[in-house]
């Protein structure tokens, strides 16, 4: 499984919670580029990384990420649990 951005979600819960992308990534102890690559949906990230951007974020998993397959299908993450 993959984690990715839900569309643009990062970045409108970081915009309306009024923190820039590099405070984000500072405080989530990312590159830049790297935060940039995940709120943009180009890059996954890994559980622990999806962890401190929802903690930074005040935000449920599910606002922010998505899970993908190898094949590209979305999954419910509930069913994880």
């Amino acid at each position: 499984m993959k984690i990715i951005a839900n569309g643009n979600s990062i970045k409108i819960k970081r915009i309306k919670s009024g923190m820039t992308l590099t405070e984000v990534a500072k405080k989530g102890g990312l590159c830049l580029g790297t935060m940039s690559k995940i709120e943009n949906g180009v890059s996954g990230t890994r559980p622990p990384n999806a962890k401190k951007i929802c903690k930074i974020l005040n935000s449920e998993f599910e606002e922010l990420f998505k899970l993908i397959d190898a094949g590209g299908t979305d999954h419910d993450q509930n069913s994880y649990d």
